[in-house]
């Protein structure tokens, strides 16, 4: 087990966050304009010597791979560095922010999972049934219709055929009321779980149906079990690992797929703040939110992969 972790971390973990480090500071600093272009204005009227004061202030004038080196040096001793536009710690920024995005991104994973699962069962017991091509159609069209679309159609049909049932933007925080705190986030949650939910449900599907069809299933109908008893004693718990693949994966997409769903809804999450940080050229911050969502959705599939000797003890993690 431990060297399996060891393997990962020096093979998957580090090397992939080193260059999604590297893309992102070179791509930020591509994109025309600047942060000095931003704080400044347009037709502000400024000297260049002004505005060659303000690069060096803020550590701009250096070549790009010193600046990068620089960044890399703090992020190694745990500082992300300090907002351009505000001067506060990048890690505060974050910290502030994350809890929202986790609270949408776990009630997006519930939802997804409680509608797919079941769907998914029922498809593989009774293929080809109403149950099952009404829930391939749902998937279809899940995977079709993009949740910027979803989300932005969501508020329009709140907003026209049933005002007040769920705010359409804003957020409320948990300690003014659990139920208001849902009822902010029902839509957004909605909108990412659809999705999300077609691609657990599609597997689901297909693995159970390939499981059901096993000469170990045969053996186990042939010794007299009944039919819910060979699904949850055999089927499920073996046609279970590819479905934990596909969660853990949209489970890790979900913290770094909530940006335009957020700003959609006005939810303060760290989606919204990673998108502002962009308009406003703040790179410290968009470097350390796109480095922490990397680090998450590398953390999940790190867990992903452990969860699956639990979920089948047959399955054996190289040492």
């Amino acid at each position: 087990m431990w060297n399996y972790l060891v393997r990962r971390l020096a093979t998957v973990f580090l090397p992939t966050l080193l260059g999604i480090s590297i893309a992102v500071f070179a791509i930020m600093h591509l994109i025309p304009g600047s942060f000095v272009d931003v704080l400044v204005g347009i037709g502000t009227d400024i000297t260049e010597e002004q505005r060659a004061q303000i690069v060096r202030a803020y550590g701009l004038d250096r070549p790009l791979p010193i600046q990068y080196l620089h960044w890399l040096g703090k992020v190694l001793q745990g500082d992300l560095g300090t907002s351009l536009r505000t001067g506060q710690p990048v890690w505060h920024e974050i910290r502030a922010r994350l809890p929202v995005t986790l609270e949408l991104a776990f009630l997006a994973l519930v939802l997804a999972v409680g509608l797919a699962l079941p769907l998914g069962i029922l498809s593989a017991i009774r293929p080809n049934g109403w149950i099952d091509l009404g829930a391939r159609l749902l998937g279809l069209m899940g995977l079709s219709v993009p949740n910027f679309l979803l989300g932005t159609l969501a508020v329009l049909g709140v907003s026209l055929y049933a005002p007040g049932l769920f705010p359409t933007t804003g957020y409320v925080p948990l300690s003014q009321g659990v139920v208001a705190n849902l009822r902010s986030l029902f839509l957004p949650a909605l909108a990412l779980a659809l999705a999300m939910s077609a691609s657990v449900m599609r597997i689901t599907r297909s693995s159970l149906l390939e499981t059901l069809h096993q000469d170990y299933i045969r053996v186990a109908r042939g010794k007299g079990l009944s039919e819910l008893q060979v699904l949850r004693g055999h089927a499920l718990r073996n046609g279970l690992i590819p479905v934990v693949t596909v969660v853990g994966i949209q489970a890790g997409y979900l913290l770094g797929g909530t940006v335009i769903i957020e700003e959609i809804f006005a939810i303060p999450g760290l989606g919204r703040l990673t998108l502002n940080a962009i308009y406003q050229r703040d790179y410290p911050v968009v470097q350390g939110a796109v480095l922490f969502i990397a680090f998450a959705f590398v953390l999940v599939n790190l867990v992903t992969d452990l969860t699956y000797s639990l979920i089948d003890p047959r399955i054996r993690l190289e040492e």
